[in-house]
């Protein structure tokens, strides 16, 4: 794979493919710092993982974290080195509002339409709706980072939906840290969208019979 570059998209595998139920994993936990900094991706037993600041963790069923373990593979993964170029200061907002956004032409260039586009939400959450196996859980009044990607509609079989991301809860919170694939937030008050456009995309292709039988 081509050495890491700053907002390059690094991807294993692809959503729809997962979808399928194809979880047959190649990357390891501990590949992913060699692309990235900061990421989302999914185990072969289902398990998310987060990736913040080089370090990655997993969500377990409980809907709250620990530190990933470095040998686990992952059925599915993007990561990318996180160097924001853009920063969007909006008041209390929805995951709707956040969407909405990204698409202004106010931005330029910067604006997510046809693009990816990764982003970084450090606040206090009025309340989070987040995924975890099999279930959807609300947590209420939590500072946390919301990390992921803003989803161009082409690519949503390859990369997933329009606003692709995970939630951590901030270390030192009361309990444990809570984590899982976000549904939909709102923020408290006012907050700080860190973005960085993605220049090139590498996607990386499962190998074996089994991804050649999954049809997409």
């Amino acid at each position: 794979m081509a050495p890491s570059i700053p907002n390059d998209i690094y991807q294993y595998s692809t959503f729809s493919a997962l979808l399928k139920c194809f979880n047959l994993g190649q990357p390891l936990t501990s590949d992913l710092t060699t692309h990235g900094t900061f990421g989302v991706g999914v185990y072969e037993d289902g398990s998310l993982m987060n990736l913040l600041s080089s370090t990655a963790y997993l969500i377990k069923e409980s809907g709250t974290s620990c530190p990933a373990p470095a040998n686990e593979r992952l059925a599915f993964a993007m990561v990318t080195l996180f160097e924001p170029t853009h920063a969007l200061g909006l008041p209390a907002i929805s995951m709707q509002d956040l969407i909405e956004g990204v698409e202004k032409k106010e931005l330029g260039d910067a604006r997510a339409v046809n693009s990816l586009v990764s982003f970084r939400v450090e606040t206090e959450f009025k309340e989070i709706e987040i995924e975890v196996p099999e279930r959807m859980q609300t947590i209420y009044g939590v500072r946390g980072t919301v990390f992921g990607f803003v989803v161009p509609g082409w690519m949503k079989d390859i990369c997933g939906p329009r606003m692709h991301a995970h939630f951590l809860q901030r270390e030192g919170e009361e309990g444990d840290r809570a984590g899982g694939r976000v549904v939909d937030f709102e923020t408290k008050g006012a907050c700080k969208v860190k973005m960085a456009k993605c220049g090139r995309f590498h996607l990386g292709f499962p190998q074996g019979a089994e991804w050649e039988d999954v049809r997409l």
